[in-house]
Order: C-alpha cells, then sequence, then structure tokens
C-alpha cells in the first residue's frame, strides 16, 4: 500500500485505507442513493461501499466492456451516468440503458435534473432523463472554433437560466447559460493560460463564485462567473508538479498535482470575504502519487492510489485551524484581467442508443 506522509500537522488526520484483493480502482466518489462510496473499477463494475468499513461492500455487474475505463459516475434518483474516454452509459432501471457515442472526461448531475458530460471538441453533452422510451441528447457546441470542453461545473441557476463553468485547458475557461430560450457560451482567457479543472466556491452571497486551476499550479479566483471582472490569480511558490484537479470543502481549497494533494486553509471564504490572499499561505501537503481525487459529502478526501487501494482521509482533522502548519508559501496576487469574444452556439439533439 502507498503510504500518505502528511507534511505540516503533527498529529495525523483520521485515515480509512479500502484495498480489495485483486481489484483496482480508477475512480471513487459519492454514492448518493445510498449514503456511501461509490468506487469505480478497472473491470467497468461499480463497487459499493457503505460508510461503515465492517459493512460488505456490494459490486454490480459490468455495465459494459468499456474500452479504456471508467473516468466518472454521477447519480440522478435511480439513474446511474458512467463516462469513459469511449462513450457515456447511462443505466436507466430495469436493465434498460441510454448510450451516448462519444467519449466524455467525466460527468455530473446538477440540482435540476440534468447529466453534463465534457466531451473535449465536441462540447458538452446535456442529458434531461425522461419517463418512457424515448430518449435524446443534446450536445452544445461552438459554431465556430474548437475548444476542448475538459472539465465541468454546475453553478445552479439565475433568471436566464442555468450555469455552468468549463475548463478549456489552452482555450481558457468558459461560462455556460442554458435557459429555455437562450443557450450562451463566453469564454475567457489571457495568454499562456491552459485550465485543467474548474469548481464552485459559492457562497451565499456569491452563488456563482468558482476556481480554475492552470496546469503550471496558478490558482485563478472568480466572485461571479456571469460578469468575472473581479477575480484574483494566485501564483504560489514553493510547489511543484503539474496541476490536475481543484477542489474546495467549508472555504478551503485543495490542489491536486502529479507530486502532491496541497490543502490551503480558507483560501476561497477568504476571497469572498473581500481579503486579500496575497502573502504567507497556510497550508499542508499530502506527498503521494494518487490516481484520483474527489470530496464526500463535504467530509472525507478520496485518494485513489496508484496501488489500485483508496484511502479516506478526514477533512474535519485536517482542517483543524489550532493545528500547526510548517509549511507556508508564498502566494503572489494579481487582478485576472481576461479576454473574451462572443461565441454562438451549435445545438444538436442526438438520439440515443440502448
Amino acid at each position: 500500500m502507498t503510504s500518505i506522509e502528511l507534511d505540516g500537522p503533527e498529529n495525523a488526520p483520521r485515515q480509512i485505507d479500502y484495498n480489495y484483493p485483486n481489484i483496482e480502482v480508477s475512480w471513487a466518489g459519492e454514492d448518493d442513493r445510498k449514503s456511501g462510496f461509490c468506487f469505480a473499477l478497472e473491470d467497468s463494475r461499480l463497487l459499493f461501499q457503505p460508510l461503515n468499513k465492517e459493512v460488505p461492500p456490494t459490486i454490480s455487474e459490468p455495465l459494459r466492456d468499456f474500452d479504456g475505463g471508467i473516468n466518472g459516475v454521477a447519480f440522478l434518483d435511480q439513474i446511474i451516468g458512467v463516462s469513459t474516454p469511449g462513450e457515456v452509459v447511462f443505466a436507466l432501471g430495469n436493465g434498460e440503458t441510454a448510450i451516448y457515442n462519444g467519449g466524455a472526461h467525466g460527468i455530473i448531475s446538477t440540482r435540476s435534473g440534468k447529466f453534463v458530460a465534457p466531451l473535449g471538441p465536441g462540447g458538452l453533452l446535456i442529458f434531461n432523463p425522461v419517463p418512457g422510451e424515448s430518449q435524446h441528447f443534446k450536445v452544445l457546441a461552438p459554431k465556430v472554433r474548437a475548444f476542448n470542453h475538459y472539465k465541468v461545473a454546475s453553478l445552479g441557476q439565475n433568471d436566464q437560466g442555468e450555469i455552468f463553468v468549463c475548463a478549456l485547458q489552452k482555450g481558457g475557461w468558459a461560462t455556460f447559460v442554458l435557459g429555455e430560450s437562450l443557450c450562451k457560451f463566453s469564454p475567457y482567457s489571457h495568454s499562456g493560460l491552459d485550465v485543467v479543472d474548474v469548481c464552485s466556491i459559492a457562497s451565499k452571497e456569491f452563488p456563482f463564485a468558482a476556481i480554475a486551476v492552470g496546469i503550471d499550479r496558478s490558482l485563478h479566483l472568480i466572485k461571479d462567473v456571469t460578469a468575472p471582472q473581479n477575480g484574483s490569480t494566485l501564483s504560489i511558490g514553493g510547489l511543484v508538479g503539474r496541476a490536475y484537479n481543484v477542489l474546495e470543502s467549508k472555504g478551503n481549497v485543495i490542489l491536486f498535482t502529479s507530486e502532491s494533494i496541497v490543502i490551503f486553509n480558507g483560501l476561497a471564504r477568504r476571497f469572498l470575504d473581500g481579503h486579500s490572499a496575497q502573502g504567507k499561505t497556510e497550508c499542508w501537503e499530502i506527498k503521494i502519487q494518487a490516481v484520483d481525487v474527489s470530496i464526500c459529502y463535504d467530509r472525507w478526501l478520496l485518494v485513489v492510489r496508484a496501488d489500485g487501494g483508496v484511502s479516506a482521509l478526514d477533512l474535519d482533522d485536517l482542517l483543524d485551524l489550532n493545528r500547526p502548519s510548517s509549511t507556508s508559501p508564498v502566494a503572489s496576487s494579481a487582478a485576472s484581467e481576461w479576454s473574451t469574444t462572443p461565441v454562438d452556439l451549435c445545438i444538436a439533439t442526438v438520439p440515443c442508443f440502448s
């Protein structure tokens, strides 16, 4: 098993390790139906692990013979959406499936009852399940320029429609507004920016706040993705490795890189409260070569280890404000100056395969 070394707090956080003989996990997240964890396995099955480790897990039959492995799982009521590099599959119940014949970089579900998957240059896949046998997909894609839709996060709704923020890699990041009579795509970028992930950092005052991370570990904090003039870009010294993902929990920012997992204490909370994030930034660094990370129930940091197992770290322990920190990198801050050009969207309706 890969050991997890915590740099900073003297006392290790509560950690639960999940190791299954002859089973390797490729993705880990919440099981919304059973209040436990869901692990995607390399052989295309799903393992459902109750929060109580003493309760044995259940393992599904293979959903399909996927080529490339599962890279995302999302739940909506009793429907399961699974993304892979080759196709996106929805298990509708009673053995019925809806299949999009094209790969995605992940999948999410929204409070409005939709599944959304980023399709790379193909745009965003939108699936709104309806009763009955007739199911259709919508694909949103810019008409002119090919953007690489890499990761997506749902930020809720305003009077225009549902708001999404999307990582476009070298195209920067974009805001999608999806309404009954409006579909709007607004990309934002600047020279040299390569955005690999986005997530919500919403608060009651700033419901459309988000953070984007560049492959160079730069953090781009945005108070309102529908009007992103009020933002800040942080370049943090002392860190190495390629950035993969950014997460948020209870006002804290979690950065996953090729070298480690770094937790920035209160960074999102301070930014939204109007305080400067520049200067010494208290953080903890978890030195590990991991495959994937996620946050479950705003409590557990799930780490898919390189050996195929999963470790669940207790965020309440990690984010205990009374813990000392020995790691204080310096963050240099600058106002975000985004360039944008309006881009028209093409909306295609695609039939489902089964």
